[in-house]
């Protein structure tokens, strides 16, 4: 994200979408939720370069193949079997 050294300004709102309020035909009324009327903020960021370029990328490296991993192991060889595979493959054929 925040490929150059330099400042950088960030802004935060919530972008969850609105829940309107409904009436029922029985007249019954269930009150919404306005998610875009909140108001964000913004966060003044500096970034400075790295020291070690190269050991940054290997420490990041090292910890997201750790994590991609982890998550390749929490699967399970029935959850995706070659049939299904075999399925999904002629599915997504144009």
């Amino acid at each position: 994200m925040f490929t150059k050294p330099g400042w950088y300004t960030v802004a935060m709102f919530n972008v969850t979408p609105d829940d309107y309020t409904r009436v029922d035909i029985y007249g019954s009324t269930t009150i919404g939720e306005y998610y875009s009327l909140y108001g964000g903020d913004y966060a003044l960021i500096h970034v400075t370069e790295a020291d070690d370029l190269a050991a940054l990328l290997k420490m990041y490296r090292a910890e997201k193949a750790a994590e991609a991993k982890a998550y390749f192991d929490s699967f399970h060889d029935y959850d995706f079997t070659a049939e299904g595979y075999a399925a999904l493959r002629l599915s997504t054929r144009p």
